[in-house]
């Protein structure tokens, strides 16, 4: 957008041209940003300030021009850097101004953790902010409101609550086509399932059968080599993300049956469908030898039930020691573990527990 553009502009510049943020920023105030920031005050003018011309080839060789508007390329990793440091200042502004409501930005990413009034509430100033300052529409149908925990009944309980919440407050009117993402079972959190068991095993499990759906879809590729590639690179890899994030004993069950389809996949080509013949002693052999990295004359096909618990701890482990760095007095930052790990003792983890 290009309000967008030019309050990253203003960004480099460090300083607001005028007032912003419905009053609370005015003109000559300083604007936060990384230092770094402004070292690339010429990109910006140059990509967010000026129409430019995009050349491209596609795949028969022949050249093209389109013409495009002001500013970035999408999939280019300095656009989202771009984008989270124009839009960040916006979102810390709102949320210093509702005290009991915690939150987090990833990209175009928000989520809030309050009681429901609070939350709606600042997601409805958000709305209000980014729209008259960024001119940026926050998309209200792809919201999602989870209730936690058991004292809400089900999902027709918790739209009770949430229209009483619209009704008593004309403000919220504008998030009233929100209801459609109400649930008490779980909620998708940046592409993490966060919920009861039942809801996250069925999550996973949806996300586990497309991959085996694909896997047997690759059976048409004739050339092994090119088979076993895209089993081991392409299939096998695509769990990963909920396998270092999401708890062990929900998963693994789920994964081994994934890793089962792709070793059975890679045996039936491999032996053009000879390999009903093995004892069961010679097929778990060759399934180890299938899973054993190449340093160890195997072929690299990590199983993924195996490295989800190493993978998830290790993220667990990432987590905290990031917790408790940003926890020092004498780091810039605010007290992470106090906000999101509140009253636990983030060197005992014996004494730990979900803050939701």
């Amino acid at each position: 957008a290009t309000r967008c553009a030019q309050v990253t502009q203003l960004l480099a510049a460090g300083r607001a041209s005028k007032s912003y943020d419905n009053g609370h920023v005015h003109m000559g105030d300083a604007i936060p940003c990384p230092d770094s920031l402004r070292h690339y005050w010429s990109y910006f003018e140059s990509m967010q300030g000026t129409a430019s011309t995009l050349h491209f080839s596609d795949y028969q060789g022949q050249a093209h021009k389109i013409a495009c508007s002001k500013g970035g390329q999408q999939g280019d990793a300095f656009e989202t850097v771009r984008f989270a440091v124009t839009t960040f200042p916006s979102f810390g502004r709102v949320f210093a101004r509702h005290g009991a409501c915690t939150g987090a930005a990833i990209c175009d990413d928000v989520f809030i953790v309050a009681p429901l009034a609070e939350g709606l509430a600042l997601a409805a100033e958000l709305k209000q902010v980014l729209k008259q300052d960024l001119d940026l529409d926050l998309d209200v149908p792809k919201f999602n409101c989870f209730f936690p925990g058991d004292r809400i009944n089900d999902d027709d309980h918790a739209r009770a609550l949430f229209q009483n919440a619209l009704q008593a407050n004309p403000q919220l009117a504008c998030l009233s086509g929100m209801d459609a993402g109400i649930s008490t079972t779980g909620l998708r959190v940046a592409g993490v399932p966060i919920g009861n068991d039942e809801w996250v095993q069925q999550f996973v499990q949806e996300k586990a059968a497309a991959v085996q759906a694909d896997v047997g879809k690759l059976d048409i590729i004739s050339d092994g080599l090119i088979h076993y590639q895209m089993l081991r690179f392409c299939q096998n890899t695509r769990l990963a993300f909920l396998g270092r994030n999401t708890p062990t004993p929900l998963i693994s069950d789920i994964f081994a049956k994934v890793d089962a389809t792709i070793l059975e996949a890679l045996c039936r080509k491999g032996t053009t469908d000879a390999h009903g013949e093995w004892t069961a002693v010679f097929r778990r052999f060759v399934d180890m030898k299938l899973q054993l990295p190449h340093f160890r004359g195997g072929f690299g096909v990590t199983p993924n039930a195996g490295s989800a618990i190493s993978a998830f701890y290790a993220a667990s482990v990432s987590l905290v020691q990031w917790l408790g760095f940003c926890s020092h007095a004498e780091q810039n930052f605010i007290d992470l573990a106090r906000t999101w790990a509140p009253g636990q003792d983030l060197a005992n983890p014996d004494q730990w527990s979900a803050p939701i």
